[in-house]
């Protein structure tokens, strides 16, 4: 297992204000330090996050896999969950975009990836009263 001190140096420990949100970049860090069996309060300090956000992200973004394998004439199906880095930025970006239009307005502003499509809406926007 990795140490903290490996990878943190003055250079690459990050630092933001607090109530900042996540990025997609940030999304990806979390996914690669996990798969090298980083601890989640190793992973927050390196993002530069209290350690309570990486679990609530590693929650949002997991997926389970499916796997199947024949032996003499079998099926094994296994699963294994992992972390996905998009799948967690697609259901952030979901939230926020739901909190607009019910509440007409976010907490914060979003951090949307670059190619998120807002009008892509299953109902038009004039649909939903001012609500305000």
């Amino acid at each position: 297992m990795t140490h903290l001190n490996d990878i943190t140096t003055d250079t690459n420990v990050s630092t933001r204000s607090k109530g900042s949100h996540l990025t997609i970049d940030d999304h990806v860090k979390i996914s690669v330090l996990k798969e090298l069996e980083y601890s989640n309060r190793m992973i927050a300090q390196y993002i530069g996050v209290a350690h309570g956000t990486i679990d609530r992200e590693i929650k949002r973004g997991m997926v389970t896999k499916m796997s199947k394998q024949s032996n003499n004439g079998k099926v094994y199906c296994y699963y294994k969950e992992y972390y996905d880095p998009y799948t967690a930025q697609e259901r952030y970006e979901k939230r926020a975009l739901c909190q607009i239009l019910l509440m007409g307005h976010f907490r914060r502003r979003p951090v949307l990836a670059p190619d998120a499509a807002f009008f892509l809406l299953p109902f038009p926007f004039d649909a939903i009263g001012s609500g305000r």
